[in-house]
């Protein structure tokens, strides 16, 4: 009888699956669990409408050894929407990494890239876990070619402990004619256009609707932003058309990232951090086995990659959030984005990941067809 046996998760399945995400913690300066309570299924509408999580048994003790998630989207691409997968949350048990679970779930995976829905996906691999890498970019026979395609920077900005709301109803920043207001309701579709448009500029940006947001309540409906609503945006406007967008996104109902350690660097530092953010009136960094009480940055988009709105709008939101129930905002950028320097110098905590292209050989037409835009991964999608 084999000793593994693959297969697709279904709802049988979401008790072990929730349990294993609990076990394994990634590699790196911040060790991490990625945990989905309290239904793991409820966040995989933010990685994709087609998503299928990947599971390893052990026949003989029947457990579960290693997950995989592979999603699909429409993205942009070169500027027109097209469809590209992503793969994440590769995750196997220490007992199990040197066996021949890596090789033959990739063949398992394999099977299912023959459904022709995508051409190419794209994963991103935590920096220091660098068994991961060589493992995966080894070329071993039957994987298929991992392309190395830059950096990928996490930014946590430490919020203020001190409560310091902005109006929601709008400011005007002096000597530039730009407004800040929070979106609307009414707001969606010039939203949701402008999103598209400006969007088209990078590669990898996800294609947008309205249907993908939450009402005003922010009902978890399973869309793409599920419990992101339109109200979490701040708008940067100028002469009454918006220039710049950011959401405020708060995926704490469906998937929660806690602290399972620190590597020597930051334990040493970790203590000096602490006391420094408490005189600043800043949140410190959580002790091992405590959750970031953070929002994620989503969407933030600038027309002509204005490092001026930027800041206004990170300000903005910031302000609003401070003295809250929340300690960081994390922002992903890609090395590429034109405003990945406007406010590096302001975060004491970067969480770098590497992303690669993943094709097989009849990916690689495509993956060449990219051009030279600047890259955009949605943190909260990944």
């Amino acid at each position: 009888m084999a000793r593994y046996q693959f297969d697709v998760a279904g709802p049988g399945q979401e008790q072990e699956l929730r349990e294993l995400l609990r076990s394994l913690p990634t590699d790196g300066q911040i060790q991490l669990t990625f945990q989905r309570e309290p239904d793991y299924f409820a966040a995989l509408p933010t990685l994709g409408p087609f998503c299928q999580t990947l599971i390893c048994r052990e026949m003989e003790s029947q457990t579960i050894v290693a997950i995989a998630s592979r999603s699909i989207r429409d993205v942009f691409i070169n500027g027109q929407p097209k469809a590209v997968g992503y793969l994440g949350m590769l995750r196997i048990t220490k007992a199990h990494q040197n066996s021949s679970v890596l090789a033959r779930g990739y063949k398992f995976l394999k099977q299912l890239h023959s459904d022709d829905r995508t051409p190419m996906y794209y994963t991103t691999i935590a920096e220091g876990n660098q068994r991961a890498i060589n493992a995966l970019t080894s070329g071993r026979a039957g994987l298929p070619t991992y392309h190395p395609a830059g950096v990928y920077h996490t930014l946590a900005i430490g919020l203020s402990t001190r409560r310091s709301r902005v109006e929601a109803r709008g400011q005007r920043t002096s000597g530039n004619e730009l407004e800040i207001r929070h979106a609307t309701e009414e707001d969606l579709p010039a939203l949701v256009d402008y999103l598209n448009r400006v969007g088209s500029s990078y590669q990898f940006f996800p294609a947008c609707q309205g249907s993908d947001f939450d009402g005003p309540a922010g009902a978890f409906s399973g869309n793409a932003f599920s419990g992101l609503s339109p109200s979490d945006f701040f708008l940067a406007l100028r002469n009454g058309q918006i220039i710049g967008t950011i959401g405020a996104w708060d995926q704490h109902a469906f998937r929660q990232t806690v602290v399972h350690g620190y590597g020597v660097a930051l334990k040493v530092s970790r203590p000096l951090y602490n006391m420094l953010a408490k005189l600043r009136g800043r949140s410190p960094l959580p002790s091992s086995d405590q959750p970031f009480r953070y929002l994620v940055a989503a969407l933030a988009v600038i027309e002509g990659n204005d490092p001026f709105v930027f800041r206004s709008l990170i300000d903005a939101l910031t302000k609003f959030h401070s003295g809250g129930r929340y300690d960081f905002l994390m922002v992903g950028l890609h090395e590429t984005s034109p405003l990945f320097g406007t406010f590096v110098s302001r975060t004491a905590v970067q969480y770098k990941t590497q992303v690669f292209h993943v094709c097989w050989s009849n990916g690689e037409t495509f993956r060449h067809s990219l051009d030279n835009r600047p890259h955009y991964y949605e943190l909260g999608c990944l």
